[in-house]
């Protein structure tokens, strides 16, 4: 994806030790950089693996790259799930979180980053920069600052790269963060780790969804299905132009109708793998021995 003027890129390395940032400084002016010293992998299998979280009606996605790191996406609601999801996957001894994104300050998203924030050091925090004037998105920030937690506010055109995973951010634009809705000024992520290429919708709508499509180098291996398969979002065409393999509804009880019948009907009408975490407890994707991508329920 090209460019944008004005872009930012957050380069990270890890160091596998003590799992810390140790300096941050500008870069031309237009650059974050975030350096560490760069060590043997600390935690992974060799490829990257991408979890999602069954966290009731809210989003929540732990990427774990082939260096070991560990790349939080939302939090879910104001619940403790996705602290219990965490904790089955990461190791105890592990309390470390490299990267934590907040698409957009709704509370099914942020909700649970309470718990994580509490429970996890973490490295760097990500966002799109809009307030919410809720109290608990007020005890969030409060939080992050009393334990130091450093952040910065991407937009359309940034990049973050950390290891060998790079990180598009594709929306939202100028124009979206001055428009006022919470959703469709999220953060949409395309997420290229190699042998996995997958794309994080969070709420947006089909408005942004076609301002986006055309940013979007060809198929994707994983959908992170946009705003719990509502009927509002996921058209035809932009589906059609992805072709993702395999679609992930992070979903819980809800009273919207999600996900959308039509939803359904459209990623079946694609061929893609359509994987439900109310259904399936936690998924994991994968490399396979075959170099195919695998999708596995943890329960």
């Amino acid at each position: 994806m090209e460019k944008k003027e004005n872009a930012s890129e957050l380069k990270i390395a890890v160091d596998a030790v003590d799992r810390n940032f140790l300096t941050i400084a500008p870069f031309l002016l237009v650059a974050v950089i975030i350096d560490a010293i760069f060590l043997a992998p600390f935690f992974g299998d060799g490829g990257c693996s991408e979890y999602f979280l069954p966290v009731g009606e809210g989003d929540s996605e732990l990427i774990v790259t082939k260096t070991g790191a560990k790349i939080l996406i939302d939090g879910g609601p104001a619940n403790s799930l996705a602290l219990e999801s965490l904790d089955k996957i990461i190791a105890p001894s592990d309390r470390y979180l490299d990267l934590v994104v907040m698409t957009h300050a709704q509370l099914d998203h942020f909700g649970g980053l309470m718990d994580v924030i509490k429970s996890y050091r973490i490295g760097m925090f990500v966002w799109n920069g809009v307030e919410n004037a809720t109290e608990t998105f007020k005890n969030l920030k409060r939080s992050m600052a009393e334990r130091g937690v450093a952040s910065i506010a991407l937009k359309e055109g940034d990049r973050v790269t950390i290891g060998d995973t790079a990180m598009e951010i594709l929306s939202p634009s100028a124009a979206l963060l001055a428009g006022g809705d919470l959703n469709d000024s999220a953060l949409i992520i395309e997420v290229d780790a190699g042998d996995i290429r997958s794309l994080f919708m969070s709420d947006v709508s089909s408005r942004v969804e076609e301002e986006i499509v055309r940013g979007i180098g060809g198929a994707i291996n994983v959908l992170k299905v946009a705003h719990h398969g509502s009927k509002g979002a996921s058209s035809g065409k932009f589906l059609r132009a992805l072709s993702p393999d395999i679609a992930i509804i992070e979903v819980g009880e809800n009273s919207y109708g999600h996900p959308a019948e039509e939803v359904i009907n459209r990623l079946a009408a694609i061929g893609a793998k359509i994987v439900r975490t109310d259904e399936t407890g936690i998924v994991k994707i994968s490399g396979t021995a075959t170099e195919n991508i695998g999708v596995f329920a943890m329960k």
